[in-house]
């Protein structure tokens, strides 16, 4: 997440993205089930606001979701 989207993760409040939080809990769902499947669908993990991070392929920022691929 540093690496992708670097200052504007770093940014989001520990609350927000940390152990516990929505997110974190989205995330290692989604972790677990991301290694068993064969399928090349996108995940969405969310949400987190990221502030100054437009639209892209690792980011939706009308759903404030960020999105994991293969």
């Amino acid at each position: 997440m540093r690496r992708r989207f670097g200052k504007a993760f770093e940014e989001v409040d520990m609350a927000k993205k940390g152990p516990g939080s929505h997110f974190m809990n989205s995330w290692e769902s989604v972790k677990t089930a991301f290694k068993a499947r064969s399928v090349d669908m996108p995940y969405e993990i969310g949400p987190l606001n990221m502030e100054g991070v437009g639209n892209s392929r690792y980011y939706d920022k009308a759903d404030n979701m960020v999105i994991l691929t293969w």
